[in-house]
């Protein structure tokens, strides 16, 4: 089900995502600073650093929508990820709400939350949430009864290094 969803995506954005190459998305990945590693279990982790996140002002949608896609793809050809699934780190940073809301314009965070959580045919296993303000705290607190116990147990707000070295 969730391949032929994508399959759709990526047939709708056809014309977004025309010209996508290797040195196409090469300001973007910058801006970004994706990083992914693997953890001890053979499970590749996703790290995003919104802390360090830079540059993406000068970035256009297309050029981020782009660049997500094409990591994705490297992703979703690993077999380590289709047979181990995924881990994914974000790191906040302490990050006040109005620099977390302003940071990526709106019509990309709805393109990047239907690719990424609807969309993509990964299995996301942990979520791992570091340097969580205290604005990201009570917004989990407060969704926390509309998110199924399995959804719960995936998301694990992280508060010193050493619980997600545990976890990881």
């Amino acid at each position: 089900k969730r391949l032929g969803e994508y399959a759709t995506w990526m047939h709708l954005r056809r014309d977004e995502l025309r010209g996508i190459t290797n040195d196409s998305i090469q300001t973007a990945r910058k801006a970004w600073n994706i990083m992914t590693s693997q953890d001890r279990s053979g499970r590749v982790v996703w790290w995003l650093d919104l802390a360090t996140v830079e540059g993406l002002i000068e970035l256009t949608t297309q050029d981020s929508l782009q660049y997500f896609v094409w990591f994705a793809h490297d992703l979703i050809f690993r077999h380590q990820v289709q047979t181990h699934g995924l881990n994914i780190v974000i790191n906040l940073g302490q990050m006040n709400l109005v620099s977390f809301v302003s940071m990526v314009p709106p019509s990309l965070t709805r393109k990047l939350e239907k690719f990424t959580i609807d969309i993509l045919p990964i299995t996301t296993k942990q979520m791992y949430v570091m340097g969580s303000p205290t604005w990201c705290s009570v917004f989990l607190k407060l969704t926390r009864p509309f998110i199924t116990e399995e959804m719960r147990q995936r998301m694990i707000t992280v508060q010193k290094s050493k619980q997600l070295h545990n976890g990881l």
